[in-house]
């Protein structure tokens, strides 16, 4: 039980280290500029029509 425990979390850091980076830079640049991600989405549903 243990061991497959340490495993499970091993294979996630392994995986997901990235991603995890990415969502926090994300995060923390939407608190610093909101008005740009807002302005950002907005060309994004732009460019989608």
């Amino acid at each position: 039980c243990d061991q497959t425990g340490r495993f499970i979390l091993k294979t996630e850091l392994k995986l997901y280290p990235e991603s995890k980076t990415i969502e926090n830079e994300q995060s923390l640049l939407e608190e610093v500029n909101p008005s740009i991600h807002m302005a950002n989405i907005e060309n994004q549903e732009k460019k989608n029509d």
